[in-house]
């Protein structure tokens, strides 16, 4: 499926929700998600880690955030990467969250783009940092733009 299709479903689906209850959305989104569809699967982790359902689990955003970006969604992608580089739902992994960064940054993400970007100056890695962050602000990141100026030498 395209990324044009996926992102127009989310968008969708994140419509459909809007007036629901928490229970509804639940009831509503579950199924899809469970049939596979990585959109569902993807606006269910949002639902679980922003409290629309009036809690929040982030663990279970981060298994169904991991179930679409198996799939090859960006937005499942860079959740799932965020989710790692902040040690949310689980202990922090570096490596993974740079994995998944790295797919939906090559996909175009300009946010998955400024993360890596951050990720790699944290890492001493100024080469690809700014690559990243080049690459983020030429999407118009106003933050890669920033973080990029500052790695600048002057």
């Amino acid at each position: 499926m395209s990324l044009d299709f996926l992102m127009h479903r989310y968008l969708e689906l994140e419509e459909a929700i809007l007036n629901l209850s928490p229970s509804q959305i639940l009831d509503f989104l579950h199924p899809l998600a469970e049939a596979d569809e990585a959109a569902a699967q993807t606006l269910l982790a949002d639902s679980y880690l922003d409290g629309t359902l009036e809690f929040v689990d982030p663990m279970q955003a981060r298994a169904w955030y991991r179930k679409a970006a198996e799939q090859g969604f960006s937005l499942a992608e860079f959740s799932l990467g965020f989710m790692h580089l902040r040690g949310e739902g689980a202990v922090q992994d570096l490596q993974e969250a740079e994995f998944w960064l790295l797919r939906a940054a090559e996909k175009g993400d300009s946010a998955a783009q400024w993360r890596l970007g951050q990720l790699y100056s944290h890492q001493g890695n100024l080469p690809s940092a700014s690559l990243w962050l080049e690459q983020a602000t030429r999407q118009g990141h106003a933050e890669a733009a920033l973080l990029l100026e500052q790695l600048r030498p002057s």
